[in-house]
Order: C-alpha cells, then structure tokens, then sequence
C-alpha cells in the first residue's frame, strides 16, 4: 500500500493514484485530504470517504491516527479482496480516529471503546 496526504484535491490526485497503482504496482492507494475525507484506490477503482465532523483542538497525530485504524481494518479485511464496499468500512473508522484524535489536544488516539461508541 502506498500512502500520501495533503495531496492537491480534484482530478490530480486521481491521476497521482492511479500512476501510483500502474507504476509503483500497489495494491492500494490512500490519499489523504483532511477536512474533505480520504480516497482509497485499488486497481478495481476508488472510493471517498468523508471526514466525521469535529471540534478540532489538535491535529497532532491525526494522520498517525487515521493510519493505525486504517491497517488494522485493512488486516481484519483479510483476503475479502478490495470492493468499494470493503474498503469502505475501514475507512470510514479511520475517519473516526481521525476526528477523534483532533478532538483533543496532543497526539491522544482514541481507544477501541472510543471507536466503538463513535461508529454506533
């Protein structure tokens, strides 16, 4: 997986992603675009997921955040394969440690519980 943030936003970061997939041969690319969400691509095409709203005291350790959900669902994924419908899932939790890292001040990640309530 190749993994990218504060990419420009709009057809750029299609282009960079699906250069990223043929060239670099990933099996998936995840742009990351701060208020606006992420993009996750697979050679089997792409899904965005838009950020959960937030009261944003700190960005410090948002990213490491939103990464650490991200390969943990990515590795409960298993072999499932990459559908939108996969891939979304993880993302979306990724999303949610995101805003609840931003939530509060310094590089704090929310714990499973935390991530539990936030996705009910």
């Amino acid at each position: 997986m190749y993994t990218c943030s504060k990419q420009p936003h709009g057809p750029d970061v299609l282009v960079v992603g699906e250069a990223l997939i043929d060239v670099v041969n990933s099996p998936e690319v995840v742009t990351t675009l701060g208020v606006d969400g992420s993009l996750l691509m697979t050679p089997h095409g792409s899904v965005q997921v838009p950020a959960f709203p937030s009261l944003v005291v700190d960005t410090i350790g948002a990213g490491d955040s939103y990464m650490a959900a991200l390969f943990c669902g990515l590795l409960a994924r298993g072999t499932h394969g990459p559908a939108h419908q996969v891939q979304e899932t993880p993302g979306r939790t990724a999303a949610a440690a995101a805003a609840i890292t931003v939530s509060r001040k310094g590089a704090a990640p929310p714990t499973a519980d935390e991530l539990s309530a936030w996705r009910q």
